[in-house]
């Protein structure tokens, strides 16, 4: 988060100066073992909590998704909350936090569309079973966290958050906001060396559509988005159901080149899709909300539910998308895939 500070008085220098902490690298880190043979992150995204959200319903709903993924970990890739109350945001996170599960967050472009302040919101979802930290630092965005699986003493994978901001301002418009060259680098301070990775955030890169050109069907879910003109993207590859961000950033060739096996996100509420792109797959999880638009398949049921990402010890990695009816509180459907290595 960049910090605009007013320039002190010479008389309060030495003070500032003296009262200053060093950012280390373990400032961004947290270490979660790995106490069987896989990992299992839980992805939750675009839950969208509002004014008009039933909670009660809303966690029962969470809870079956929780109880049958069984994790070690959940991250929520954004827009946990749309048009809420500090209220609204307290009950979410009181519930996530109650749950006795790690957990962190990258915040979506809804997430400080509420009635609060940046500063309460980062204070809002740290709680005591956190796997993150906000730290206060010139690097851009607010959620940007690494967490280390280890077993035994070593290092076997790395979980990171990276925080895709929000809005960026096109005269009178706004544009979906990227990944900026400080998170770049950042990430690249932290990725270890040979240690498979994966990563989450909330708004689409310039890469799906490159994946999506060369294989439009995927691995694993579907696109049910209208096509979207996105500026600049367009001019390479046309109309494509992504709603990306609008500057394409340089952060899938360092997640690439760092050996990160997929990058996950959500932001499209009717994309589930999952495809492959220089040997990093690259897509959405499930949506786990009802409060704006949802797609629905061929086969008939919502596409919401959540996403299961199993880390094995043996470096695989598998992709499972659950689907969970609304309505009736049933699965309709489960489906897993193996990401290539």
């Amino acid at each position: 988060m960049r910090l605009k500070l007013a320039v002190p008085s010479l008389a309060l220098l030495p003070f500032l100066l003296a009262s200053c902490t060093a950012i280390e690298p373990d400032d961004y880190r947290k270490v979660i073992s790995m106490e069987r043979d896989d990992f299992r992150v839980l992805q939750l995204t675009d839950i969208h909590w509002s004014l008009s959200t039933n909670i009660p319903r809303q966690k029962e709903y969470m809870d079956i998704l929780v109880e049958h993924s069984d994790p070690d970990l959940i991250v929520i890739t954004g827009d946990a909350l749309f048009t809420a109350t500090k209220n609204i945001a307290t009950m979410l996170y009181d519930y996530i936090d109650s749950l006795g599960i790690p957990y962190a967050v990258v915040y979506g472009n809804h997430d400080m569309q509420g009635m609060w302040s940046s500063s309460w919101m980062d204070q809002n979802i740290v709680r005591e079973n956190a796997a993150f930290s906000i730290v206060q630092d010139d690097v851009d965005g607010r959620t940007n966290w690494v967490i280390d699986i280890e077993r035994d003493g070593e290092t076997v994978w790395q979980v990171f958050g990276i925080d895709s901001n929000s809005y960026m301002a096109d005269g009178l418009l706004y544009q979906y906001d990227y990944i900026q060259e400080s998170q770049v680098q950042w990430f690249q301070g932290m990725a270890e060396e040979g240690v498979p990775s994966i990563g989450f955030l909330h708004i689409p890169l310039w890469e799906y559509a490159y994946a999506y050109q060369e294989d439009p069907d995927g691995i694993i879910g579907e696109l049910r988005e209208p096509d979207s003109a996105t500026p600049g993207l367009v001019d390479e590859v046309g109309e494509v159901p992504f709603y990306p961000s609008s500057v394409h950033s340089s952060f899938f060739d360092a997640a690439r080149e760092a050996g990160m096996r997929g990058i996950f996100g959500g932001h499209d509420h009717s994309n589930d899709w999952v495809g492959m792109y220089e040997g990093v797959a690259l897509g959405y999880g499930v949506k786990c909300g009802r409060e704006l638009y949802y797609g629905v398949s061929e086969e008939g049921y919502d596409l919401t539910g959540a996403a299961l990402y199993t880390l094995g010890i043996d470096e695989s990695l598998q992709i499972t998308h659950m689907y969970l009816d609304n309505t009736t509180l049933e699965f309709t459907n489960e489906v897993t895939v193996e990401v290539a290595r």
